[in-house]
C-alpha cells in the first residue's frame, strides 16, 4: 500500500508541477493560461501561480510537508473557483432559485399535510379546547397544507390568498 501512495503522490505532482510551467511560458507571452478574460493579474499573476504550483508540485514529489502543500493547494483552487467564477456560480443559483425555489419552498407543506393525517389525534391534542372537532381541524389543516403545496407548484394561486394570510395572521385584510 506504501507504494501505492508513493506512485499516486506522483501521478498527482507531474501534472501540477507541469501546470506551474506552463503557467511561467504564459508569463512570458504576456498573461495567464485560458482563464475568464476578467481574470486580473496577467504577467505577472502568471509567474506567481507558476512559483506556487512548482513549489507544491515538487514539496508533494518528494514528501516534504506533502499534506500542507496539498492542503494549501486545494484551498488556492477553491479559492479560485470562488473568486473567478463566482459571479457565474451566482447566476446559476439565482437562476436555478427562481426556477425551483416554489417547489423548494412547497415541499416542506406536503411533508406537514402529510404529517397531520399520520399524527392526526397527538395535532388534535393541541388545539384548544374551546375549539370544537379536535380531530377535523387537525384533518383540515393537513388538506390545507397539501392544498397550498399544490397551489405553489402549480403556480396558481387563488385571488382570496392576501385576505386569507391577513386572516390567519391577525392583520385585517385591506
Amino acid at each position: 500500500m506504501n507504494l501505492l501512495f508513493q506512485i499516486g503522490r506522483y501521478f498527482f505532482a507531474i501534472p501540477i508541477i507541469t501546470f506551474g510551467i506552463q503557467y511561467f511560458l504564459y508569463g512570458f507571452v504576456g498573461g495567464l493560461p485560458p482563464v475568464p478574460p476578467w481574470t486580473p493579474g496577467g504577467a505577472m499573476g502568471a509567474y506567481l501561480m507558476g512559483a506556487f504550483l512548482v513549489t507544491t508540485g515538487v514539496s508533494i514529489a518528494i514528501g516534504g510537508k506533502a499534506r500542507w502543500s496539498g492542503l494549501l493547494l486545494g484551498s488556492v483552487f477553491l479559492l479560485c473557483v470562488l473568486l473567478l467564477h463566482g459571479r457565474r456560480m451566482h447566476d446559476i443559483l439565482v437562476d436555478g432559485i427562481t426556477r425551483w425555489g416554489h417547489f423548494l419552498f412547497a415541499l416542506p407543506m406536503v411533508i406537514f399535510g402529510f404529517q397531520h393525517f399520520q399524527f392526526a389525534p397527538l395535532i388534535a391534542g393541541l388545539i384548544p379546547s374551546w375549539i370544537p372537532a379536535h380531530l377535523f381541524w387537525a384533518y383540515f389543516t393537513g388538506v390545507a397544507f397539501i392544498a397550498a403545496a399544490v397551489s405553489i407548484m402549480i403556480r396558481k394561486l387563488g385571488q382570496c390568498w392576501p385576505h386569507c394570510t391577513t386572516v390567519t395572521s391577525g392583520a385585517a385584510p385591506s
